[in-house]
Parts: structure tokens; C-alpha cells; sequence
């Protein structure tokens, strides 16, 4: 099973009837989570046929480089292995960066789902979201405690006095 990352366009996601469930959008974008085989040995072509037009001509100059490598005495096996380092980066990172896309397009994250291949997911994503079945919106991340900085210098004045803000656990006796 492969994760689909499900992308809305923003204006499409409207309210129905009563404002609690939202309807699919026809728009909606679906994006592989995976490793992209392809783009191994070419990614520059796998970045254009995706829409990443300057992605591609970056990964394209920088193929090119590695080929000028090639003539330097002593880099010839550096040329052979950095362009599939390259790719190997293209095909681990190459779904983030349509996901990026995506967002700045003006897409949000709607949903995720787990399926073979894309017809599957988008079975599972309009059936999960027709009807009844409402969709939640991603949990807040919980809050993070904020850092007392004024016990933390406390404690190392009264250090610098030999003194203890606390109770040790190695000598209890040691704070009093």
C-alpha cells in the first residue's frame, strides 16, 4: 500500500446546506508518497512531466556539471556516482516538492489515504467524504511549555553562592 496525500483547490471546498460536512472537490490533486523510481535515472524529466520547471533545469545544469567532471583527471568515478546521488535525491524528495507546489498554488492538505494505485485512493477519498462522513481538519499540534529562564538563572546565582535551589537526589541533606 502506498500514502496519497489529498490536495483541494481553497475555493473549492464550500460549505453544504447546513455548514457541517464538506463536499469533494472535482479539482482535487492526488500526490504519491513514495520513492519515484523514475526519477532515479532521469530526474530532471521526472521533475518537468510533475511541473517543476525550475527544479528540472537545476537537476538538468547539474547533470551537465557532473558530465564536465568527467574530463577532469581523477573525478571520473565521482561523475558516475553523483548524478545518481542526485536522482537518489530527486526520488526521496521529489513528492515534497510537488506537495510544496501544490501549497503554493493555493492548495490545502485535505486528507490521506492508503491505496495501491491513484484510482484506488480517489475511490476511498470520494466515498470517505460523500454523504454523512464529515472530514476533521488535522489536530492542532499540543502546546508546548514555555521555559521558566527565571528559575533557570536562579538557580545559577544561588549555585555561584554555593548555595542549592533544591534538594539534591545523590544527598538529601545538601539545599537545606
Amino acid at each position: 500500500m502506498t500514502r496519497w496525500i489529498v490536495f483541494e483547490p481553497t475555493l473549492a471546498a464550500t460549505a453544504a446546506g447546513d455548514g457541517t460536512s464538506l463536499q469533494p472537490s472535482e479539482r482535487a490533486v492526488f500526490v504519491r508518497d513514495a520513492f519515484a523510481k523514475w526519477a532515479v535515472l532521469f530526474p530532471f524529466l521526472w521533475l518537468l512531466r510533475h511541473g517543476l520547471i525550475l527544479s528540472g533545469i537545476l537537476a538538468f545544469a547539474a547533470i551537465f556539471a557532473f558530465g564536465l567532471l568527467a574530463n577532469i583527471p581523477g573525478l571520473g568515478p565521482a561523475a558516475a556516482i553523483l548524478p545518481l546521488l542526485l536522482g537518489a535525491f530527486v526520488a526521496l524528495e521529489g513528492p515534497s516538492l510537488r506537495a510544496a507546489k501544490l501549497r503554493r498554488k493555493g492548495f490545502t492538505e485535505t486528507m490521506v489515504v492508503d491505496a495501491i494505485d491513484e484510482e484506488e485512493a480517489a475511490i476511498f477519498y470520494y466515498a470517505g467524504t460523500a454523504g454523512n462522513s464529515a472530514r476533521t481538519d488535522a489536530p492542532s499540534p499540543p502546546a508546548v511549555p514555555r521555559f521558566d529562564r527565571s528559575a533557570f538563572f536562579e538557580g545559577r546565582r544561588l549555585k555561584a553562592e554555593g548555595r542549592s535551589l533544591g534538594r539534591s537526589l545523590l544527598d538529601p541533606s545538601r539545599g537545606r
